[in-house]
């Protein structure tokens, strides 16, 4: 038998609330060309996923307090209610001064044609705001810092 003739597919959970983690990974470059990453983690009081297991996976996750659920291939299902965030600029000891400064521009301050766009009372989302201030999101990372709960799904 196949390791794919094994796979189990489950709903997984944090076994505690405020647990999940969505770190978003932002790129940019300084006019020197010198690359920024920008980390936007998010905390969510729950949320699923559907995942895939082998019996060997599913006894390896059941045991780990710590979990990136990227590394399983896993598709989420929801988030519900942000409690906190962090926002950090990878490596920020590697920058100058003069960095930082073009670093806070390039988060903080919108784009004048941006600007223009949009009235001022108009609500817009961070994003907006990053990619017209040429970020772009690489990729984001979903995890538990903490045990899960797994509940077996029958397929359709």
């Amino acid at each position: 038998m196949s390791n794919y003739d094994q796979l189990t597919l489950y709903r997984i959970s944090p076994n505690t609330k405020n647990a999940v983690y969505t770190t978003e990974y932002w790129t940019n470059f300084l006019k020197n060309g010198k690359k920024v990453v920008f980390l936007n983690t998010n905390y969510w009081c729950n949320g699923s996923f559907e995942i895939e297991l082998t019996p060997e996976t599913k006894e390896e996750l059941e045991c780990k307090q710590n979990i990136i659920l990227n590394n399983y291939g896993c598709s989420l299902e929801e988030l519900n209610d942000m409690c906190s965030r962090y926002e950090e600029i990878e490596d920020h000891i590697s920058f100058t001064q003069e960095e930082i400064k073009e670093i806070y521009n390039l988060l903080f301050n919108d784009n004048d044609d941006f600007s223009k766009e949009y009235n001022l009372e108009d609500e817009y989302t961070e994003d907006e705001i990053l990619e017209n201030n040429g970020w772009s999101m690489d990729y984001t990372i979903y995890g538990f810092n903490c045990g899960c709960l797994l509940e077996k799904l029958e397929l359709a």
